[in-house]
């Protein structure tokens, strides 16, 4: 298998007494979507918060493209290709999907040498580039997103991600609000994403959806890495008793 494109070695986060991770290993390889699971106060929030830049680490390193980093806020962690999608999607509902986006880092253009303006025929362009490669229908771009359904804001917020050139995509939960039919698209959207060459961390309760879609599953409990496992080789009832039970 090639290198790790992301990896955490012995990962560990205290809030003072607390301890919310204890030596985790965690690696996401290219082409590749890992599973992440575990019961409610397994650790699975806090390592999603690490990798996203938003909660520093206690002690352990982290390395992207087999260099060392600290991400220092979201932004920084974005700017470093790694983008989190919270189960809310953060989409603004009375703001088109072009504007979704590129929310936050719109284009620009300079008009006559003097000022900036924003650039709406490009950020159009790059923005229906984006959605193509998410193969879900949305309809026409200057759409209100509280318009859209679930599925298609899970494609708005997906095409962020690809538009701001992301390398690897942190998902929370993406089917959970979501109907069958609906959740089988986001499915095969991630199936996508894998073969365009993004690697996908898959946070999520559905076990169909882990065997569906994951390649891998690393299944934390009590804040420890407890089991990493090929989807190939695993059941659904030994990925269930490894959430609840911590061992097979």
């Amino acid at each position: 298998m090639a290198e790790p494109l992301l990896s955490m070695s012995n990962v560990c986060k205290h809030y003072g007494p607390v301890v919310a991770l204890t030596g985790i290993d965690f690696d996401v390889f290219p082409h590749e979507v890992v599973g992440l699971a575990g019961d409610n106060g397994a650790g699975k929030s806090t390592l999603m918060k690490i990798l996203a830049g938003a909660v520093r680490p206690s002690s352990g390193t982290i390395t992207l493209h087999g260099k060392p980093e600290t991400f220092n806020s979201p932004a920084h962690a974005i700017d470093l290709g790694i983008r989190m999608l919270y189960q809310d999607l953060a989409v603004a509902g009375n703001i088109d999907v072009v504007g979704n986006v590129f929310l936050g880092r719109e284009l620009t253009r300079r008009v006559f040498g003097l000022f900036n303006v924003i650039d709406e025929k490009r950020m159009e362009a790059e923005a229906r580039e984006a959605l193509s490669r998410v193969k879900i229908n949305i309809g026409s771009l200057r759409s209100e997103v509280e318009n859209l359904s679930g599925g298609q804001r899970q494609a708005v917020a997906i095409a962020r991600a690809i538009a701001s050139q992301a390398s690897v995509i942190i998902m929370d939960e993406p089917t959970a609000a979501l109907g069958v039919t609906e959740g089988g698209q986001v499915i095969e959207l991630i199936k996508d994403l894998k073969r365009q060459g993004t690697a996908v961390v898959f946070v999520s309760h559905r076990l169909d959806d882990i065997c569906e879609v994951c390649d891998r599953v690393v299944v934390l409990k009590g804040g420890r890495r407890v089991a990493t496992r090929d989807i190939a080789n695993t059941s659904r009832e030994d990925l269930r008793r490894l959430i609840v039970e911590g061992t097979l």
